[in-house]
């Protein structure tokens, strides 16, 4: 919902989400441009699904696909509040941030995902085709972070460290 298709969306501005979803798809052609379908027991999110499949229904030209719902296990909600709050720019403390408010995020079965987006069967054969695409090898040997530049005069501990207390300075005020 954080996107910036769903924002523009959600913020009734569907002529200019309309525009950048032509863009993307343009830019990166109708193999590769996928809009991402959720189910989950928000408000907003229903609106902009509804959105969403009355375009596919339109457009006949794009190509849709549910996510995969994270797992969910009442024993993570914190954890995965707080990776949230991270990735939308948000402290902890604010009372009007995006939260996980239901039971809803956990991996569902293909029976559950076909059930849930029946109006848009296509969804699930793109989500496998997607997944066909992937080539992800995450042993346990090996380096598997990014590799970035480190500025002189820094170790890669030192400059993480910069980095991190710089935006936990940020975060805090």
């Amino acid at each position: 919902m954080a996107a910036e298709i769903p924002r523009l969306i959600y913020q009734s501005n569907l002529e200019a989400a309309r525009r950048q979803m032509d863009w993307y798809y343009e830019v990166f052609g109708p193999e590769h441009f996928f809009l991402e379908l959720q189910s989950h027991q928000i408000k907003e999110l229903d609106s902009i699904t509804s959105t969403w499949s009355a375009w596919a229904g339109a457009m006949r030209r794009a190509l849709w696909r549910p996510t995969m719902c994270t797992t969910w296990d009442p024993e993570d909600a914190r954890l995965q509040d707080i990776l949230l709050a991270i990735q939308t720019g948000c402290v902890l403390s604010d009372p009007n941030r995006m939260r996980m408010t239901d039971n809803t995020y956990y991996l569902r079965s293909p029976q559950e995902m076909r059930s849930l987006f029946a109006e848009v069967p296509q969804a699930i054969d793109n989500t496998i085709l997607i997944a066909e695409r992937c080539n992800v090898d995450l042993g346990f040997k090996g380096y598997h972070l990014p590799v970035f530049d480190v500025p002189e005069g820094h170790t890669p501990e030192s400059y993480l460290r910069e980095q991190c207390e710089k935006r936990l300075a940020q975060a805090l005020w």
